[in-house]
């Protein structure tokens, strides 16, 4: 049984990742004091000029906690940082997660990470690769779902470009001459990332949440390589809508089903409407709970 008061989460204090765990009772912080833009840019040229002092910056409000376990984000964390943790914790079981594809992201790679660090990946292609540790479970948060709403889309998406635009709004002008209602946000991948013309606000969470809960299916487009559990794939089971994806290995896992899944090759989608047509199958309550935020810790924490 997960005792919370034994744990410290540090990820960056903005969005789900964030506001998720501290929704469900955990011990969250920041790790950083950069409370707006103008204090983010000054940090970064701390953090890129060695002559200027970084520590200054860190966020030392959870040092007076005591933690049994810490389970660091892949936040813009350095090195340096990480082994700050280290001195300040020093008998704690130290964890740092890839909640992206390593590589894909700004964050260290898994050799610049200290060796007393367990690394953790929720995706096979990459434990395969760089020999990190698999959660074999999810990572959703129950206090975010909220009950069905009349039904206004059939599909929705809402993400980064990740280098997927053009091929996301070729997919839905061919889902919307299948006749289908979409309703597509893609938002640029940083404030600092050059911008698109069909690049829209950024979304919070609290309104992606809303979409969903109006919506028949929700689309997941995998990055290269991707075979893990996504957010996406879990807000298909969660709120019971059907999920379209292009992770061919969605059908190795248990939150497959016929009836809710629908692997997309390409554009080749010519069959989406039979599959829309199909009943949705609701998933176990023990499937689910596999995938809830707690059991996820407890994995981590509890693995040897």
């Amino acid at each position: 049984m997960i005792n919370k008061d034994e744990i410290i989460l540090i990820t960056p204090e903005r969005g789900f990742l964030y506001h998720g765990p501290k929704s469900e009772g955990y011990k969250i912080f920041a790790p950083f004091r950069d409370r707006n833009i103008f204090e983010r840019i000054l940090r970064e040229i701390c953090f890129r000029c060695p002559l200027l002092p970084r520590k200054i910056w860190y966020n030392k409000e959870f040092l007076g906690n005591q933690a049994k376990y810490i389970i660091v984000s892949d936040t813009l964390v350095t090195r340096e940082y990480l082994e700050w943790l280290h001195k300040k914790f020093p008998s704690a079981q130290l964890n740092f997660t890839y909640g992206n594809m390593v590589g894909k992201s700004r964050h260290l790679l898994p050799d610049q990470i200290p060796s007393y660090y367990r690394i953790w990946t929720y995706d096979g292609y990459d434990s395969e690769k760089y020999r990190l540790r698999l959660v074999s479970s999810g990572a959703y948060y129950k206090s975010f779902v909220i009950p069905k709403q009349q039904t206004e889309y059939d599909v929705i998406y809402v993400g980064a470009d990740k280098g997927r635009g053009e091929y996301i709004l070729e997919l839905e002008r061919k889902m919307n001459s299948l006749g289908l209602k979409t309703k597509f946000v893609i938002v640029a991948n940083g404030r600092l990332s050059k911008r698109k013309s069909y690049y829209k606000k950024f979304m919070p969470y609290d309104e992606i949440v809303n979409l969903i809960s109006k919506s028949k299916a929700v689309l997941n487009v995998a990055l290269e390589n991707q075979k893990g559990i996504t957010i996406r794939d879990m807000e298909s089971m969660f709120f019971d809508v059907k999920l379209l994806t292009t992770n061919k290995n969605i059908v190795n896992t248990d939150i497959y089903h016929p009836n809710n899944v629908y692997v997309i090759d390409g554009l080749n989608i010519d069959n989406l409407q039979e599959f829309m047509a199909l009943p949705h199958t609701p998933l176990s309550d023990d499937i689910k709970n596999r995938y809830t935020f707690d059991n996820y810790i407890e994995e981590i924490i509890s693995s040897k």
